[in-house]
């Protein structure tokens, strides 16, 4: 691969008359992009010819972005190859040139820039000076050709040769680009065509005008015609003539308007153009395919390479900043801002004929939900955030990527009576599964109620305890991706309790943050890959792994290597993982994944054995192990902020690896009033009069029974009761309830 430049038709390539200059390298750096240009010759073995024709150089002005007057190629370019022969015993010569530009980059905004270049002959025949050598070309080349810098010049000069640096909002462009190679691999000069049959095929500009001539003739037989439809297609096939003819996909665009064609008998105006164009296209095809036959290849730009602070701890002036201006908050959080002071809370008093502990007294149920915002968290409280932002890792690894490695350990709901503990409410959970509910109480309390036994009308009974469950919801609007948590939870106690003052809950959520084992994985799969790189680039630079001449690696290296790694190239991996890291650290990507994954690609086909080249893997690796060095080594800006240690006067100084737990807690005292369902309030219709031949919806001697249907209670009448009244001072005064399938439907306070 590395010589095919020198095999072929090497005139047209190189220059028939003046040298083509060839872009072989172009380094972006902070402030300065610095180019490498080349110029091949055909040489001779008589030195006095060789003399001659290096003499001629000097009658040739080399012009790139900016340059007023032009650079003389006799005195700017130095011979680096004088004995390079191809296949055919042809001798040529390398002429190489480096030329270094400053660069404001911030003056680009949001424009592309290109590099471009040709050579000009200073001097006719007669050693007059040619006109217009001193025009000022601009920056792009798009300015250039508008401000005929360069049209003025093209009949003395070699073709216009340019390459895109940067796309439009400031990225690299390293897109890749399209060839065309024959059956040795050379790659074809000229434009080739497509055929009807949709391969490529190696023409000539002859064959082109040829093709155009007759379509212009055809169109031209016609003359102007009153006939609308014909006269549509007659200008459909002179614009594909007009705009056309110089592109790959001339003959298919042909073939594309021959066959809209509604009528194809002869007998019809538009029929004859139909079958006076097949003939024209149909011969130009058959004459196509006879020539050689054309592989069309995308590859990859490797001209192109970044030598910005990006690959070694900066993207334009951004640091590895994650939480540095701000010291790591406490890991317990009582604000409010991970659990919701929002608790949606119900009371309701029951009569009850059976209880664990002791009968035929009144039982206050609570029945509400809280809520965690779990997001949130993870984003703002997880060990790995203070290094990371959380929503790239998601992003790149799947957003459960961290579930494991931030689970729920545990829950309370905690009942307090002034300052004393009455009761908690604990569940467990492994692996963010609930592992059951475990309630306990203060012993010196009487009237502990852990269990209450519901009779139905049917004579069965439903035994329900306290408990906290996380239960599955929405919203209308839909949370999406957002985990927001929502915490079912139940609570019992004597009635004559619930009405004290100074009563209160705390909910707590403990959350185990292992997100540094994550973390270490990070490092661990960047050390296993720089570890990989480094050993590929060993191979590399082995004596004639690479040829000295264009700096590209010879093909036995390239098969040797390819079959040494398998499938799992070490180049791949590199890029993958160093992508990555720069985007984490530096914000190198914007965080957007498809352009993670472009950046990616193209770094490893610039440092491929197969695209790439010496220079360019070099360069990789040594900014790979500078990166590491910076952020993740033992003195790593990462590493220090991670690690457990102590000052210079021995005081313990905590550190990420010290916070393994958090504790997301939320007081709350705004507890609803307590709606009354004793059987003094249990008002009967007309209808549900007792005939005394039933129980009329009473169990046992004339008590009532709590009535169950589905989840939800079943209750017609009921009275408020503030928490400060008396159980004996309680007044009529109806308030309508109906219990839903949460129990939270309800006109008391708190309620939803």
């Amino acid at each position: 691969m590395s010589r095919l430049i020198f095999e072929g038709d090497t005139i047209n390539r190189f220059g028939k008359k003046i040298p083509t200059p060839f872009i072989e390298k172009i380094k972006v750096f902070e402030s300065q992009i610095e180019t490498e240009l080349a110029i091949y010759l055909h040489i001779t073995d008589d030195a006095i010819t060789n003399e001659q024709i290096y003499e001629d150089l000097n009658n040739l002005v080399l012009f790139t972005p900016g340059e007023r007057n032009g650079i003389l190629v006799g005195d700017s370019f130095e011979i680096v190859g004088d004995r390079i022969y191809n296949s055919e015993a042809q001798r040529f010569a390398k002429l190489f040139y480096k030329e270094s530009k400053n660069f404001d980059f911030e003056r680009l905004g949001d424009r592309e820039l290109y590099y471009y270049c040709y050579v000009s002959i200073s001097n006719d025949e007669d050693g007059n000076p040619n006109t217009n050598l001193n025009e000022v070309t601009r920056n792009t080349l798009v300015s250039a050709i508008q401000a005929n810098a360069y049209d003025e010049r093209k009949n003395y000069s070699s073709p216009l040769v340019y390459e895109k640096v940067f796309d439009f909002g400031g990225l690299l462009s390293n897109e890749p680009v399209i060839i065309y190679e024959d059956a040795l691999g050379l790659p074809c000069e000229s434009v080739p065509l497509q055929s009807i049959q949709k391969n490529y095929y190696k023409t000539t500009d002859t064959f082109r005008e040829q093709l155009k001539g007759e379509i212009d003739n055809l169109v031209a037989s016609y003359g102007t015609t009153e006939n609308q439809q014909l006269q549509s297609f007659l200008d459909s096939t002179s614009f594909i003539a007009q705009t056309k003819s110089e592109n790959v996909d001339f003959i298919v665009e042909l073939d594309r308007i021959l066959n809209s064609f509604p009528s194809r008998t002869s007998t019809s105006q538009i029929g004859t153009l139909y079958n006076r164009l097949k003939d024209i296209l149909f011969s130009a095809n058959d004459a196509l395919l006879l020539g050689e036959r054309l592989q069309k290849k995308l590859v990859p730009n490797t001209k192109l390479i970044d030598l910005r602070g990006g690959f070694s701890g900066t993207v334009e002036g951004r640091e590895w900043g994650r939480r540095n201006e701000v010291s790591y908050e406490p890991r317990v959080d009582d604000s409010g801002a991970f659990l919701y002071n929002t608790v949606l809370m119900e009371r309701q008093e029951l009569e009850t004929s059976e209880l664990l502990t002791e009968p035929n007294f009144n039982v206050t149920s609570i029945f509400g939900y809280f809520f965690l915002d779990y997001e949130k968290a993870l984003h703002g409280k997880s060990n790995i955030s203070q290094i990371y932002e959380v929503e790239k890792l998601l992003n790149i690894f799947g957003n459960k990527a961290l579930d494991l490695f931030f689970p729920i350990t545990k829950t309370e709901v905690i009942k307090f009576n002034s300052d004393v503990r009455i009761r908690t409410i604990e569940s467990a959970y492994s692996n963010n599964r609930q592992d059951g509910n475990n309630v306990t109480f203060t012993p010196t309390r009487s009237r502990q109620v852990d269990k209450v036994v519901v009779t139905e009308t049917d004579g069965t009974s439903t035994t329900t305890i306290p408990y906290t469950l996380l239960r599955g919801f929405d919203l209308v609007e839909s949370l999406g991706d957002y985990r927001l948590l929502a915490f079912e939870f139940q609570d019992f106690e004597a009635s004559t309790e619930s009405t004290e003052a100074g009563q209160s809950y705390r909910f707590n959520v403990y959350i185990e943050d292992s997100t540094l084992d994550f973390y270490e994985l990070l490092i661990a799969q960047f050390e296993a890959a720089l570890d990989a790189i480094n050993d590929y680039l060993s191979y590399a630079n082995e004596f004639c792994s690479y040829n000295n001449i264009d700096n590209k690696f010879n093909d036995f290296f390239v098969e040797a290597i390819e079959n040494l790694y398998g499938s799992r190239f070490p180049w791949s991996e590199a890029a993958r993982v160093f992508t990555i890291h720069l985007d984490l650290i530096n914000n190198a990507s914007d965080g957007i994944k498809n352009i993670i994954i472009d950046n990616a690609q193209n770094q490893a086909d610039l440092i491929s054995p197969r695209n790439g080249t010496l220079d360019a893997l070099q360069n990789f690796v040594e900014n790979m192990n500078s990166f590491y060095e910076k952020y993740y080594g033992d003195q790593g800006e990462v590493t220090i902020r991670i690690a457990s240690r102590r000052t210079a006067d021995g005081t313990y100084e905590p550190s990420l690896r010290d916070n393994t737990q958090f504790i997301a807690t939320l007081g709350f005292d705004d507890l609803p009033n307590i709606v009354d369902f004793t059987v003094e309030n249990v008002v009967q219709s007309d209808e549900d009069e007792d005939d005394g031949t039933s129980d009329g919806g009473y169990a046992g001697s004339g008590r009532p029974a709590i009535i169950v249907e589905g989840s939800g209670l079943r209750v017609t009448t009921g009275r408020e009761i503030t928490r400060r009244e008396s159980p004996d001072d309680r007044e009529g005064g109806e308030v309508g309830v109906t219990g839903g399938a949460g129990g939270l439907s309800s006109t008391t306070q708190g309620a939803s």
